[in-house]
């Protein structure tokens, strides 16, 4: 159990994105990312916060919403939480060189 766990009092939904064994994601006929079907209830701490988010690709977003999670739930860009799909994953490491847990943003 990560040192994070016993801060994380609210609930967000998750749902991941479908990939290919390759870790590419699969995307539907119109070049959209396709999901999985199950969407899973996690526990966070959520933050409402507006950002400019440099993503991935390069492209420039704003951010509402962070979201901290612990190790036990990785999550990728492209992921959604409620609903909205995730632009930045930043990892908290410990002294121990260990995942604790995750910053992410929609």
């Amino acid at each position: 159990m990560s040192r994070m766990t016993k801060f994380l009092k609210q609930q967000t939904t998750l749902q991941l994105m479908q990939r290919t064994q390759t870790g590419e994601p699969q995307l539907n006929e119109y070049g959209e990312p396709l999901y999985q079907p199950r969407v899973t209830v996690i526990k966070c701490r959520k933050e409402i916060s507006t950002q400019d988010v440099i993503t991935s690709v390069g492209a420039a977003k704003k951010s509402a919403t962070t979201f901290y999670l612990d190790n036990t739930t990785p999550v990728t860009i492209g992921d959604k939480l409620e609903g909205k799909p995730v632009l930045t994953v930043q990892e908290y490491i410990n002294a121990q060189g260990l995942c604790e847990g995750y910053e992410v943003m929609v």
